[in-house]
């Protein structure tokens, strides 16, 4: 199986599965951990570790096509990445909001 990959992309694919598997372990720990909800910032960093664990799904499915050498076609392609579109268009602007919000309460802090 992995004899007919494109020998060039074994260490991409392996890397890129590397990565996955390391931020898909953290924000599911930051998803499950994150019970005290204080602020608003609690929820847009929790919403946020979803939407970056939505993106890093596709990862997988970039996997899975390359080492398993399969073709699909367009529409499949599409449904198996369209939740992982949806959160990498979430994740920046959470984190954009997030940045903002810390930098209000680091600049007017309320005591």
């Amino acid at each position: 199986m992995v004899a007919e990959v494109n020998q060039p992309l074994v260490p991409i694919t392996l890397f890129y599965l590397f990565c996955a598997i390391v931020s898909c372990t953290g924000n599911s720990i930051m998803i499950i951990k994150e019970r005290n909800f204080h602020s608003p910032c609690h929820y847009m960093i929790t919403f946020c570790c979803l939407a970056d664990l939505m993106h890093l799904c596709g990862h997988f499915v970039f996997n899975y096509h390359v080492f398993a050498d399969v073709t699909d076609s367009q529409a499949n392609c599409y449904w198996m990445l369209f939740f992982t579109s949806i959160g990498k268009c979430m994740a920046n602007p959470l984190r954009l909001m997030t940045g903002i919000d810390r930098l209000i309460a680091c600049k007017s802090p309320v005591v």
